[in-house]
């Protein structure tokens, strides 16, 4: 396949018969794409700069403006479109030569999608986390032809195995199997040892294949910190193996997601260690090292959001945003509570200002967890607005707070850069009183730990022969190597991850 798609002159992309409004969307693209390539001639020749940036945010404006008609801005339409996020669709598009889109009656190119999509490239003024989402369409089929490009050059790019595996991740594909073996061609062409398609294997172990050769060509666990354990309930899974058929995209209340997204990736948790592990029992078992730092004695009520631009529930996109909003604002007082909680035990202090305290501890650490986020400053002010909407009867809360108020409009705009905190939930540990945040299927009783060479601490949970991997997090106090460099080799024990 990888030589069929890199002899062919185009590929063609048929994305649908179109409809009023992906005309509307495939106009959008176009424009943008003229605007930002007349932005980038402006600056190149350094004739009309102010002239093509003014036209270019003029557009821009006009196209990711919210409407009745176009919630989501008028590029929606276009990339909700199910062949943005097909593994077969994807590989065809990165081993091309050129691709050509096709939409009712309008084509465009590659390239005009990127001018498009990605708001940097010039970049937009009005530069935010809602118009940056849309450069998230393009971002692996960007990243996978820039080192296709590379070895055509005759670069050695030495591409991490995972990075591949991260990609397809956020794909989807008709049968399961295919989550890997759709990216064969592309692998081969990265000279990265891909399974082969054989589809008489299980999924579990094609996975579990796909899993240990990243671990063997990176020479590191980071992706096993896609997982969320154990295994969400599949049978056949090691609880260390992602679920790669779980799409990050689209999750829904009855199926969440199993997959987990990435926190700030510039720490070391564990100093200069590199990753040591085996493999036993048939590789079916994983022996770890590592480190125990402390229990999860508290957690919070996790934020079961369901994106709007995927909802798959049988409400219209506002009442589902409406409802993401309200889930919102339950999950940021229970996260709170477990700040205030995780204060008063530490302090033994049941003084008023716990609560200002619980608030920019809070902040910190969701500014801390997340690029590009608010100030802290912000990120306080709005948690303090959603804990001074609660009323408390006996022992039952409510939110006084209404659709049409300010205040929900505001809240509105805060869990839209909070995207990234969806299915996530914060925890306090049980001795060294420190707060962090991981996956929504974390427990009290959790066990956090810091393997060697790795990034981020990890959670994993007792169970008969060892433990459940249930996920990385992000922790406060650890993240820089401050547990690491106090500790030494006497505190190393092996971890056998079932």
């Amino acid at each position: 396949m990888d030589e069929i798609y890199s002899k062919a002159i185009q590929v063609n992309v048929h994305l649908g018969e179109g409809d009023e409004k992906t005309d509307e969307a495939c106009k959008a693209v176009q424009r943008l794409a003229a605007a930002c390539m007349a932005v980038l001639e402006a600056e190149r020749t350094g004739v009309g700069k102010e002239t093509t940036r003014r036209d270019y945010d003029e557009v821009a404006d006009e196209v990711l403006e919210s409407s009745p008609e176009f919630p989501f801005s008028k590029l929606y339409p276009l990339f909700r479109l199910p062949w943005f996020w097909r593994v077969w669709v994807f590989q065809e598009v990165v081993l091309a030569r050129r691709v050509v889109y096709y939409c009712g009656e309008h084509t465009f190119d590659f390239m005009d999608l990127q001018y498009a999509a990605d708001f940097t490239l010039v970049p937009y003024s009005k530069l935010d986390i809602i118009a940056l989402r849309w450069r998230t369409y393009i971002r692996g089929h960007r990243w996978a032809m820039y080192h296709l490009w590379q070895q055509e050059q005759g670069t050695d790019t030495n591409v991490d195995y995972s990075e591949l595996l991260m990609t397809t991740a956020d794909l989807n594909a008709t049968r399961p199997e295919d989550q890997i073996y759709g990216m064969y061609g592309c692998a081969k062409r990265l000279r990265l040892d891909w399974p082969a398609p054989d589809y008489k294997k299980t999924v579990a172990q094609i996975y579990t294949e796909a899993t240990v050769a990243s671990f063997r060509k990176d020479k590191d666990l980071k992706i096993m910190t896609m997982a969320i354990g154990p295994a969400v309930g599949k049978s056949g899974f090691p609880s260390w193996v992602p679920d790669f058929s779980g799409s990050t995209s689209t999750p829904s209340l009855l199926k969440p997601p199993e997959l987990a997204t990435g926190f700030a990736t510039d720490k070391q948790c564990s100093g200069a260690s590199q990753c040591m592990w085996n493999f036993i029992l048939d590789g079916r078992h994983l022996e770890v090292k590592g480190r125990r730092f402390d229990y999860v004695a508290a957690v919070s009520e996790p934020w079961r959001a369901v994106p709007p631009l995927t909802n798959t529930e049988n409400m219209s996109t506002i009442e589902v945003a409406y409802q993401n909003v309200e889930r919102f604002i339950s999950c940021i007082d229970s996260s709170f509570e477990v700040a205030l909680q995780r204060n008063k035990n530490r302090d033994s202090s049941t003084n008023l200002a716990d609560e200002l305290v619980a608030i920019l501890d809070l902040a910190g650490l969701f500014e801390s967890a997340y690029s590009d986020f608010q100030s802290l400053d912000r990120v306080a002010e709005n948690i303090s607005l959603i804990t001074h909407t609660r009323k408390s009867d006996g022992d039952l809360i409510t939110y006084q707070i209404d659709r049409e108020d300010d205040n929900f409009e505001a809240i509105d705009e805060f869990s839209s850069t909070m995207h990234l905190f969806q299915w996530t939930l914060v925890f306090h540990t049980a001795n060294k009183f420190c707060m962090g945040i991981s996956n929504y299927n974390v427990k009290v009783g959790d066990l956090l730990v810091v393997f060697h060479g790795m990034k981020v601490p990890c959670l994993i949970r007792p169970c008969a022969g060892g433990f459940n991997f249930i996920g990385h997090a992000f922790v406060e106090g650890v993240l820089n190597g401050e547990f690491w460099e106090g500790g030494s080799d006497e505190d190393n024990e092996w971890f056998t991850l079932i």
